[in-house]
């Protein structure tokens, strides 16, 4: 049986009713896939699998990872990534592609388009624990921040100009030029993770740096 992303944009108790109803209408199937793009209704999936030893050493966990060949954006089919497949929560996984692309050899402009939204989506996280008291005020939390303010601009000017769904720049020069400075950019949400929590960014740093069981 095949299921291909069967919650869409249901709320959250929406998901887990609809987890439940597919846990159960598909029990004692021989072979089960499930295709999902919703991180809320993967970790349910993922909780489920491992949880009982029987159904973990008989299931297989995969992502989708695009990349570009010949100029080609094409997707190729991976094993799950150790940081979703270990942790209840993205936050790490979106914590190792910011200091991947941050530290790794400066890369075509093309790979850069997602990074503005992964970071602000990272720094949403991050700010989260660090300033509960101005919880979904992005802004009065970064102000509260203690980087330099020719920083705090460069940021915010990086996550807040490029990573809405609902926007689409049409100064393409402009694009490229946030484009090239993503390295930069990166480097300097490192720095401001670093100057607020730096006990917490060591244990991050040794968690994505540290090699991989499958390598």
């Amino acid at each position: 049986i095949v299921i291909d992303d069967p919650i869409s944009s249901l709320d959250s108790n929406s998901i887990y009713n609809a987890f439940s109803f597919l846990k159960n209408r598909t029990d004692g199937v021989q072979q089960l896939i499930v295709l999902t793009h919703n991180y809320s209704f993967f970790k349910e999936l993922k909780n489920w699998l491992l949880t009982k030893k029987s159904r973990s050493e008989k299931s297989s966990m995969y992502m989708m990872k695009n990349k570009f060949v010949n100029d080609c954006r094409v997707a190729e089919l991976r094993p799950l990534d150790d940081l979703l497949k270990k942790y209840a929560s993205e936050y790490h996984y979106l914590f190792s592609l910011v200091h991947h692309h941050a530290t790794s050899p400066k890369q075509d402009l093309k790979n850069y388009y997602l990074l503005p939204n992964i970071s602000r989506r990272l720094l949403e996280s991050f700010f989260a624990f660090r300033y509960p008291t101005q919880s979904g005020n992005f802004g009065n939390q970064f102000e509260r921040s203690s980087i330099s303010n020719e920083k705090k601009t460069r940021i915010l000017r990086y996550t807040d100009a490029n990573s809405h769904s609902d926007h689409i720049r049409a100064d393409t020069e402009s694009d490229l030029s946030y484009l090239d400075e993503t390295p930069q950019v990166l480097n300097d949400i490192l720095e401001l993770m670093i100057s607020e929590d730096e006990k917490h960014y060591v244990e991050m740093h040794s968690l994505v740096t540290r090699p991989s069981a499958d390598n």
